[in-house]
């Protein structure tokens, strides 16, 4: 059920952040969700990950759908012939990487005034 209840957050606290702050503001909420949470430091990063993962994948999902995929196309081409589809999952895989060392950041950071560190 916590896990649950964090994704949901990081899911709707990440949408309304990454639209006018920068990018990187999504490990700040990934790490505020999972501190609260006190889960251990491989569920947290679990956590940041999928949430991220999902939110920048359907983001980048639908934006790509909008445009008939052109944008997607031209920048495939620019790395080396990626399809838009790749990019879409290139996309999701570098939001999950943030947001689940934020979360693991987070985790961590909770824990330290707790006074028992936990062993990874």
């Amino acid at each position: 059920m916590k896990n649950i209840i964090g994704l949901f957050a990081i899911l709707v606290a990440g949408y309304f952040v990454h639209q006018w702050l920068p990018w990187w503001s999504i490990a700040i909420v990934c790490a505020i969700v999972c501190a609260w949470l006190q889960q251990t430091a491989w569920k947290n990063f679990l956590l940041g990950f999928v949430g991220v993962a999902l939110l920048w994948g359907l983001t980048a999902f639908v934006i790509n759908q909008g445009n008939d995929s052109i944008l997607a196309a031209r920048m495939g081409e620019l790395l080396g012939g990626l399809s838009g589809g790749l990019l879409v999952g290139v996309t999701a895989l570098l939001g999950g990487l943030v947001g689940g060392f934020g979360g693991m950041s987070g985790g961590l950071a909770g824990q330290l005034g707790q006074g028992s560190p936990e062993a990874a």
